[in-house]
């Protein structure tokens, strides 16, 4: 399996294995709904919740685990890819560009066919965009730079936590409710934490959507980040 396809299962397996901890416990919960207020149902209900905590406390320690190998894994592999110095021409892209007092994204975008597939050409090109404030700059289908990568390999790395953090999924709603969140009256601004799970309290619909949402990778980059992190496992 590819590291971008292990990131994307583990993804789904604490977000199905959460559902279904949560679906049978409230089960349960709603079964005993007609002792409420009596001793027995605040016992009963104690226990359960006990029980749930425990179970979602192991499948944690097991996504958990499985999210760090792969991670690690993925930066070992960027490690291990050749570095490959860029040609005369393209040292010459990069040097007349730099001259240049004023850069427009389409020149830029233009020179990613020169530069294809060496990545310390397009870590140059990306700080050239940087330095002239051209936000959102993509090497798109030329390749990724090893910096590029390991921004989105610890962006992958941030999001499990948030990810494994979660009590319950499909809570969106309640995320961005204000008075949901305990952050005052309606029309409130909902905390950083609310807003986060907010953002990674989703399903994503293959390895190519976890990236994107979970490690800032462009679709067009998609591809190129695959051949700088994925290997085959086993």
């Amino acid at each position: 399996m590819k590291h971008t396809e292990w990131y994307y299962h583990t993804v789904q397996k604490y977000r199905d294995g959460l559902n279904r901890i949560n679906q049978r416990f409230d089960e349960e919960v709603q079964q005993k709904a007609g002792y409420r207020g009596s001793a027995q149902y605040d016992a009963e209900i104690s226990k359960l919740g006990k029980a749930r905590a425990a179970e979602i406390k192991a499948l944690r320690e097991e996504c958990g685990d499985a999210f760090e190998r792969c991670v690690s894994s993925m930066e070992k592999n960027l490690e291990s890819r050749p570095a490959v110095a860029p040609s005369p021409e393209q040292l010459s892209i990069l040097q007349l560009l730099k001259m240049k007092e004023r850069i427009t994204r389409d020149e830029l975008t233009h020179a990613c066919n020169s530069l294809r597939g060496c990545s310390m050409a397009l870590a140059v090109l990306e700080e050239i965009a940087h330095t002239h404030q051209i936000l959102g700059f993509s090497t798109g289908s030329a390749g990724v730079s090893d910096e590029f990568a390991r921004k989105a390999i610890r962006s992958l790395a941030k999001n499990a936590k948030h990810i494994l953090a979660l009590e319950r999924t499909n809570q969106r709603r309640v995320y961005l409710n204000p008075a949901g969140t305990g952050d005052g009256p309606n029309g409130t601004i909902p905390r950083m934490d609310a807003i986060t799970k907010f953002r990674i309290d989703v399903d994503p619909k293959s390895p190519e959507d976890a990236a994107s949402r979970f490690g800032d990778v462009p679709t067009d980059c998609y591809p190129a980040f695959c051949e700088a992190v994925d290997t085959r496992e086993g």
